[in-house]
């Protein structure tokens, strides 16, 4: 065991206090409401196959059911079970923690509304990381850039061309239009790294017929957002 005063028995006697406040129990109830649906998110874009398309569309499930979250009934529910675990494990309350007065020039003369119970104060906060992720959500996912991905991720699925293609002078859209609809015609794939490997299981001479493809591919690949499977 640490030894009194030592750095570990410091440490440790920290956490007891923080793990003997109710404020922490309902800290952690309110994470596992949040962090199950993300751990499911996460897993799913790892996975090695995937489309851009269905990336959106796993976000877009997860968003969504995180939303429906962002009631006060839903709070109430998390709030309750907090107090009946308190209340069995004989630790503190609860409590409505201590606010301070904001800058009078933030808020000049006006009275500013302050949360009367502890449940108020923190059902605010709650709906504060839900508004977060929301935000995230919109921010990294809907980008401009993704979008642009998406569409040059369709051209390579279904073979018909789109002006975004036009972006990319690298890319030679008039060979691309007669190299795509051969290599798809050949090979039914469903992601860019299906595409990829298809393309690398090739001999040279054949993989010659398709480097416009390649070029296709392989700009999917490097983006940021291309999947990964997890480690």
């Amino acid at each position: 065991m640490a030894s009194v005063g030592s750095e570990t028995g410091t440490r440790a006697n920290g956490l007891l206090d923080r793990f003997q406040k109710g404020k922490t129990v309902l800290g952690l109830l309110v994470a596992s409401e949040v962090l199950r649906e993300l751990e499911c998110l996460n897993k799913s874009l790892q996975k090695q196959s995937q489309t851009i398309k269905g990336m959106q569309a796993a976000v877009d499930y997860v968003s969504s059911t995180l939303q429906e979250k962002r009631s006060e009934e839903k709070f109430a529910e998390v709030f309750e079970k907090a107090v009946v675990m308190v209340d069995s494990l004989g630790i503190e309350p609860i409590q409505l923690p201590h606010q301070r007065n904001p800058p009078k020039r933030f808020t000049g003369g006006a009275s500013q509304h302050k949360p009367k119970t502890p449940e108020e104060f923190y059902r605010i906060e709650f709906f504060k990381v839900l508004d977060s992720l929301d935000i995230q959500f919109k921010e990294r996912f809907n980008q401009p850039d993704l979008q642009k991905l998406k569409q040059i991720e369709n051209v390579l699925l279904t073979g018909q061309m789109a002006d975004v293609i036009g972006q990319y002078p690298e890319i030679n859209r008039d060979i691309l239009k007669v190299q795509l609809p051969m290599f798809l015609s050949k090979h039914k794939i469903t992601s860019s790294d299906e595409a990829a490997c298809v393309l690398k299981a090739m001999p040279s001479e054949v993989r010659g017929l398709f480097d416009e493809v390649e070029k296709l591919v392989r700009l999917l690949l490097v983006v940021p957002v291309a999947s990964a499977e997890a480690e």
